[in-house]
């Protein structure tokens, strides 16, 4: 009988058309907890009027459409993170540096509020 697999590992999936959801994301939010990070994936839409209003509107006048809730263990999100980093490293090897806006990055005030909430939870010291 085979082995299962490690709670943990990376996998390469090919999407087959039709076999697994698509989206464009070009907003996300992080939320902390004592047992795992959740990602939410979304896009920005221009608002119509108040009902369109799904998530909330930022100074430019644009709200934000959540699209996924991703939840994954921390030690899965480490993992996650080192591949990224690793994959864009090679990515900007070949095509130069990603150009990020000034806008799209998140504030300093963001990213504290985002380790308070996590020493909150207890995760760090």
């Amino acid at each position: 009988m085979p082995e299962p697999p490690p709670a943990t590992q990376l996998t390469m999936i090919t999407n087959q058309p039709g076999t697994l959801p698509s989206i464009h994301a070009n907003n996300l939010t992080l939320k902390v907890s004592a047992v795992d990070l959740a990602i939410i994936f979304g896009h920005e839409e221009p608002p119509i009027g108040p009902a369109q209003l799904i998530a909330r509107t930022i100074a430019a006048g644009v709200s934000i459409k959540p699209d996924v809730l991703v939840n994954m263990p921390w030690p899965t999100a480490k993992i996650l993170c080192e591949f990224l980093v690793g994959v864009i490293k090679e990515y900007e090897a070949i095509a130069g540096p990603i150009k990020i806006p000034k806008q799209g990055r998140p504030t300093e005030e963001q990213f504290k509020g985002l380790v308070a909430r996590i020493r909150e939870q207890g995760l760090v010291e």
